[in-house]
């Protein structure tokens, strides 16, 4: 806030409808961020479908609303809200790619506040029990891609590069051409790692019985050697 404005009169002196109409202007990142909502859509839907009955099924959910908001605070100029919701829709997939097979551990999680698990424990659980996880992950170097991103955006979030994605004053606030493009990038990384996580931990009788049309969507881009690994099932 500015001093001698009141926090209606801050907000009301941020042209909102300005920042929108500049955000709307560049057609290719409109683009770029459609495709990738389609994605995390198209992956809710699919395993909702499949998977109609299952409790952690709200996880996914939360991903796909985190994934929305996601244009809409980049619209508004609100770079480091929408890395928030960045992270928290990555660890909404990791979370449902978990807890769809440890309902015991899902009812634990409601109850119990204290009750934590963090990525690293999910990924060393699909190395040890996911069926394929581990050539799948190495195939489409998801490990290391999850941790770098992770490690940057947490940084962003928690301000350890103070100003990066953050305006100086909540009346600056706007439109940011180089603040939009890092974040679209970091976006369509965090849909990527999604993807990844989809595909590896997807169990085979579930991404059988995907339309065809959906699955060649979540393997484009991917070298064939990629997909024949991610298409196996292991003995």
């Amino acid at each position: 806030m500015t001093p001698g404005l009141s926090l209606r009169e801050t907000l009301q002196s941020i042209d909102w409808l300005g920042n929108v109409t500049s955000f709307t202007a560049d057609r290719g990142a409109i683009k770029s961020l459609d495709r990738g909502c389609r994605t995390v859509a198209l992956w809710t839907d699919a395993l909702i479908f499949q998977d109609y009955d299952n409790p952690a099924l709200p996880f996914l959910q939360e991903m796909k609303a985190s994934c929305f908001y996601v244009p809409a605070c980049l619209s508004l100029g609100l770079y480091k809200p929408a890395a928030t919701l960045m992270r928290s829709f990555v660890e909404n997939a990791l979370y449902f790619s978990y807890f769809k097979d440890h309902q015991s551990e899902l009812v634990t999680l409601t109850r119990n506040p204290s009750f934590f698990l963090d990525r690293t424990s999910i990924m060393t659980y699909h190395e040890l029990h996911t069926p394929g996880f581990k050539d799948k992950q190495s195939a489409l170097n998801l490990n290391a891609l999850l941790k770098d991103w992770y490690a940057m955006i947490s940084a962003i979030i928690h301000g350890r590069v103070p100003g990066l994605w953050s305006a100086p004053s909540l009346v600056e606030t706007a439109f940011d051409e180089k603040k939009n493009a890092a974040a679209i990038k970091e976006f369509e990384a965090a849909v990527q790692i999604i993807n990844f996580i989809f595909l590896a931990t997807t169990p085979h009788e579930i991404w059988e019985g995907i339309r065809p049309d959906t699955r060649s969507h979540f393997l484009k881009g991917l070298k064939g050697s990629q997909k024949g690994i991610i298409v196996s099932y292991p003995e």
